[in-house]
């Protein structure tokens, strides 16, 4: 009977021969986890569930400092450990962020290493200046400590991806103390624009850059309107201008007047621009054309510039857009063999 009664007794402590310790459970509202230590001991989490880890290893080939945006270098393994290193908006290799070192990380410490993604983060990171609370730090392109920069601004070249990875929750201006992390593991901005592009959407459906010089100007030129032979009106001689196509057959057209009638041109300036200099291309270069201002809504016109030879390119006064002006081009002729064949106004933008 006693060695019945001791065998039992032996099997019931037998269930607890590995130690079950619970430490620090006193009653939070907050929602805390139950973790497993490396001896096997079961303790409460040091942070409630909201704040979300994941298991890393430095790959970096350096020491990463606490707060380093991380990069994901693919699992060792099965192991459901991830090589990182440190992410930089400036190599597309680098990116995205997926968290922050939770703490330094060294090249020999291959367990224990955590990158917080989703959470509050209180390790001081420094390097800032002018940090204020409220601000979005983004993932920088400098390559140098802290890793971080609260200015987008800075993040210049198309090349660079933006990503934020969480707002300052507190800071003295130069250190920020407290971090509301959200590192979602995508470059979660509108990518940078170089100068001058937009994006549109292609074929298919894809967001493509697309030179703003190209859609904008006269029919995508920033430096030129063409004036073609339709451009031409004739004065009030009450016979319109004309294309003598007699020589069509021998590959030759051009514009005439009727007898020595001046013919006038209508340039629109494109807005955002102004016209700088004219052309006028003929036969006869011993006949003039002259550049004026006009206005849709006056009969005044103000001379741009003194008689110019045709042929010979005319350097106007500057004559900025507006919401009613436009270039009036006079141009003289002394006979029906006076050939017209067109010409220009250059344009830059304002």
């Amino acid at each position: 009977m006693i060695k019945w009664i001791g065998q039992h007794i032996w099997d019931f402590v037998s269930r607890f021969r590995n130690k079950v310790i619970l430490e620090d459970l006193t009653e939070s509202t907050e929602e805390y986890t139950i973790m497993v230590t490396t001896s096997g001991e079961l303790v409460k989490s040091t942070h409630p569930m909201e704040r979300s880890r994941l298991q890393i290893r430095n790959d970096e080939g350096s020491t990463i400092p606490a707060g380093a945006p991380l990069y994901s270098k693919g699992e060792i393994g099965g192991s459901e450990r991830i090589k990182v290193g440190i992410a930089d908006a400036n190599d597309a290799s680098k990116m995205p962020c997926i968290g922050v070192a939770e703490a330094e990380m060294n090249t020999s410490s291959t367990k224990d290493n955590f990158a917080i993604s989703q959470g509050v983060f209180n390790t001081n990171i420094s390097g800032f200046t002018g940090l204020s609370d409220g601000d979005i730090l983004y993932v920088d392109d400098s390559g140098s400590t802290p890793y971080l920069t609260q200015n987008k601004s800075d993040i210049t070249g198309s090349a660079n991806k933006i990503q934020n990875v969480g707002i300052v929750l507190k800071t003295n201006g130069t250190i920020c103390q407290g971090l509301l992390v959200s590192a979602i593991g995508r470059t979660n901005d509108v990518p940078n624009l170089d100068s001058g592009n937009i994006f549109y959407g292609d074929t298919g459906n894809q967001a493509t850059t697309i030179s703003l010089n190209s859609v904008l100007g006269w029919h995508g030129s920033t430096t030129r309107i063409k004036i073609l032979p339709s451009d031409f009106v004739a004065d009030d001689v009450g016979r319109p201008v004309m294309i003598n196509d007699s020589s069509i057959g021998s590959s030759s057209v051009h514009l005439k007047t009727f007898g020595s009638a001046s013919a006038f041109v209508c340039v629109n300036i494109p807005t955002g621009y102004k016209a700088t200099h004219a052309m006028i291309h003929g036969s006869d270069t011993s006949q003039n054309y002259k550049v004026y201002e006009a206005n849709i809504n006056s009969s005044t016109v103000t001379s741009k510039s003194s008689a110019t030879s045709i042929g010979t390119e005319a350097d106007i006064t500057d004559v900025t857009s507006s919401t009613t002006n436009y270039l009036l081009i006079e141009v003289l002729s002394d006979g029906e063999t006076d050939e017209f064949y067109g010409g220009y106004v250059t344009i830059t933008s304002v």
